[in-house]
């Protein structure tokens, strides 16, 4: 299993892995929607109408906005 030698300690080495990459995934899982939804409100789109271009903006960032609490 995973190409390691058989040694004393090949069990907590892959044990220490697992843990790892649980956690990473974990922590990942948990700090992403904060930093969309910081995303979404410090993008120009969702500062008015009078700060974006062509087309308003303000309706991206309410549709926006409405598809990230979907999700949730």
């Amino acid at each position: 299993m995973l190409g390691l030698p058989q040694t004393p300690y090949r069990t907590h080495l892959v044990t220490a892995t697992y843990i790892i990459v649980l956690f990473s995934i974990a922590v990942q899982g948990l700090t992403i929607m904060p930093l969309v939804h910081k995303a979404v409100a410090a993008s120009p789109d969702s500062a008015g109408p009078d700060s974006a271009g062509p087309g308003g903006g303000q309706e991206d960032g309410e549709n926006a906005g409405r598809q990230l609490s979907s999700e949730t």
